[in-house]
């Protein structure tokens, strides 16, 4: 599968600090993708942030509850949503899309 029509975009990945939302965020990372890793788990969430920048990806860790309306209007309005170009997509959302992608590529 090609990624080409999403590199340099934006992806907000939910529940990225493990599981299928940290496979997804790594994924997005590996091809191209700017990655907002989105987590309640400091410590596990900016380690696949760092991750995926050591493998030269573009990523940023995020710690905020998203079961929680005011935690995602706080960070959305503070400083995200003027600056960049939006691909949200949650780990629940994206799963599918993720796994027949980045499995096909392996």
């Amino acid at each position: 599968m090609d990624f080409n029509s999403v590199k340099g975009k934006v992806a907000i990945v939910t529940g990225a600090s493990r599981g299928i939302g940290r496979a997804i965020a790594e994924c997005f990372g590996e091809n191209g993708m700017k990655v907002v890793c989105a987590a309640r788990s400091a410590q596990q969430g900016q380690a696949v942030a760092d991750g995926i920048c050591a493998k030269g990806g573009d990523a940023i860790f995020i710690q905020t509850d998203c079961s929680k309306a005011s935690a995602i209007k706080s960070w959305w309005t503070r400083r995200w949503h003027t600056t960049v170009s939006w691909m949200a997509l949650s780990a629940t959302q994206a799963s599918a899309w993720a796994a027949h992608r980045c499995m096909s590529m392996r």
